[in-house]
């Protein structure tokens, strides 16, 4: 974005390709006159944060607050989220976010792992994590059967 000297540019309340706002790393740039005051944040959450393997969790990404910690009110929609772990499996592995307060979600499955899996959801450049604590599944390691 650019804003000649003497002009006024409305950049507040917007998002600019990651968390860190504009002009920093891979974010977008704002040149000339403008100086946004606040910004969106993008935040992943995963529930529950503890199952056992071969258990599923529910993964999110939204936009609930701006860098100044104020709740979001922000109104663009139909943003692309990709979801990667380092383990498990998604269904659907990427999604759009139709509005950006409730957020885009999907389906992590442990499959057969076990050990903290990190979960990100990517928007343009940038990486939200989530984490979520996968325990082994002993049921059956003791010998006997329900």
């Amino acid at each position: 974005v650019w804003a000649d000297p003497g002009t006024s540019a409305a950049l507040q309340d917007n998002w600019w390709g990651c968390n860190a706002g504009p002009n920093a790393g891979l974010c977008d740039l704002v040149q000339g006159a403008a100086t946004p005051s606040r910004w969106l944040i993008l935040v992943a959450s995963a529930t529950p944060a503890t199952l056992v393997e071969g258990g599923t969790a529910a993964v999110g990404a939204r936009f609930p607050r701006y860098s100044d910690a104020s709740p979001a009110t922000c109104a663009f929609t139909d943003t692309a989220v990709d979801f990667v772990a380092n383990a498990g499996s998604f269904t659907p592995a990427s999604a759009l976010m139709p509005d950006p307060l409730t957020g885009a979600g999907t389906t992590w499955s442990s499959g057969n792992y076990s050990g903290t899996a990190s979960i990100q959801a990517v928007v343009d450049f940038e990486t939200a994590p989530a984490q979520v604590q996968v325990l082994p599944d002993r049921l059956l390691d003791d010998g006997f059967e329900d």
